[in-house]
């Protein structure tokens, strides 16, 4: 693996995207009640300066089926406060395999730029029936050709699975191969999780107190000479295609719940690790490693937390006022009234109708401050629609179940590519109020006249 300094510079540069990637085995531990507690995966900087989060999670609580609080709603409260949103695909809103979790989030920013996401899974336990241990893959294709592939993993544990782990990775590159192999296109693959590689030829009492004086360079150099991870890689049997930035962090487990001491009946190992590695034969896409660290911080668990920040070079001549495949209509000569059915008017790029468009597809409305793709407040099919020609113009237009009063966003899905392929300006339904009348002696209550509503700001 390429060895990065271990002096990191969080600049990012002009043309670039901050990708910032969390792998945490939860040990079948709950999320906490209180939302301001993730504050301890992210600092200020990470969620204010990062394009993309991805969150790789192991070991997830099955009370979570029976109702439990899920780490992706904290997560997601947490992260969509500071201006992300969760990124869902519509046949599987999410990307979960047994006790696997992947989560991606995105500023608004980055939306238009998408013109693909895909999904893989590969099941490792009882001969590939269950996914206990497997990995999750998601593929984002960017409109200008070059993609993104996010794999998070949960590979065989114990110290003697050496070689299981190592089939399990081929077994996983194999079967993330989209119908549009990643190997014939421009791109990144950023793989993360507990692949459960484990320190060797160091006894555990030992191992520990050694790491107790241990400098950041010395910690360098034991990975180099003791993981099986690195030395898989240095031979050519596993991960011989990626790189990883410099560890300088303490082996992540097996730690002591409530405490950062190690359970000494395991020898203490870096269990959970980020990978990548970059596809492009003009050599014009770079990542650069930000950051690479442990959180400490958190004991609940008995693993410690991973985490990286990487600058990539950003999807290139995408803009956001003309990326989107449909446009929308959002004037309107009389005020949209809460609760009352609300047309919709939307124009399709051909080219994409003729190549990736179906019925399946579907107009929603979204809160202005969209929090996931996949949380809509009322949403019909396309088949459902009908054209209409307006002025020299032809629209197509549709009817949506009225809502309550609030900032909205129109929005359409593509059935085929699993992504939004447009998105309206905010606009805003208000309420519907009434006026006392007077008439023959009587009064009754008539609904009031309303202005027109207004525009509000672009999206931003």
């Amino acid at each position: 693996m390429a060895e990065a300094e271990v002096e990191y510079s969080s600049r990012i540069a002009a043309g670039e995207w901050r990708l910032t990637l969390l792998s945490f085995n939860l040990n079948r531990q709950t999320a906490p009640k209180e939302t301001e507690k993730m504050r301890v995966f992210f600092t200020d900087e990470e969620t204010e300066r990062s394009d993309m989060i991805v969150i790789g999670l192991q070991e997830v609580s099955h009370t979570e089926l029976l109702g439990a609080e899920p780490w992706s709603a904290r997560f997601k409260k947490y992260l969509c406060a500071h201006g992300f949103i969760k990124l869902s695909l519509s046949w599987a809103s999410q990307l979960w395999l047994g006790s696997n979790e992947m989560l991606v989030f995105a500023k608004s920013h980055v939306m238009p730029s998408i013109l693909k996401m895909e999904s893989r899974f590969v099941r490792n336990m009882f001969w590939g029936i269950a996914g206990h241990k497997g990995a999750i893959g998601a593929k984002i294709t960017f409109k200008d050709g070059s993609y993104l592939l996010l794999i998070t993993c949960h590979l065989a544990p114990n110290f003697e699975a050496l070689n299981r782990r190592i089939k399990e990775f081929h077994w996983t590159q194999d079967g993330m191969k989209f119908l549009e192999s990643q190997e014939s296109g421009t791109g990144y693959t950023f793989w993360l999780g507990d692949m459960n590689f484990r320190a060797e030829n160091l006894a555990a009492d030992e191992f520990d107190a050694i790491l107790k004086t241990s400098t950041p360079e010395q910690i360098h150099d034991l990975v180099e000479n003791h993981d099986q991870l690195r030395i898989a890689h240095n031979s050519g049997k596993a991960f011989s295609e990626y790189e990883e930035a410099t560890i300088t962090f303490k082996p992540t487990y097996r730690v002591l719940i409530g405490s950062n001491g190690y359970d000494l009946k395991r020898v203490p190992s870096w269990c959970d690790r980020i990978l990548y590695r970059v596809i492009d034969e003009a050599e014009a896409l770079n990542v650069r490693a930000l950051s690479y660290t442990s959180i400490p911080a958190v004991v609940f668990s008995d693993h410690v937390p991973v985490k990286g920040s990487f600058a990539i070079s950003a999807p290139k001549n995408v803009s956001e006022a003309s990326s989107w495949a449909v446009k929308f209509d959002v004037s309107t000569d009389s005020a949209w009234l809460q609760y009352q059915p609300i047309m919709l008017r939307f124009q399709i790029d051909p080219s994409y109708w003729k190549v990736n468009g179906s019925n399946k597809d579907w107009v929603a409305i979204y809160k202005a401050d969209m929090k996931d793709t996949g949380n809509t407040k009322t949403w019909k099919y396309v088949m459902s629609c009908w054209d209409e020609q307006i002025g020299h113009e032809t629209w197509t237009c549709g009817l949506l179940t009225g809502i309550k009063h609030g900032k909205y966003r129109f929005g359409y899905y593509s059935n085929y590519l699993d992504c939004l392929i447009g998105l309206s300006d905010p606009f805003e339904i208000v309420r519907r109020r009434l006026s006392k009348v007077r008439s023959h002696g009587t009064h009754r209550w008539e609904p009031a006249v309303i202005p027109v509503a207004k525009e509000v700001n672009e999206f931003d």
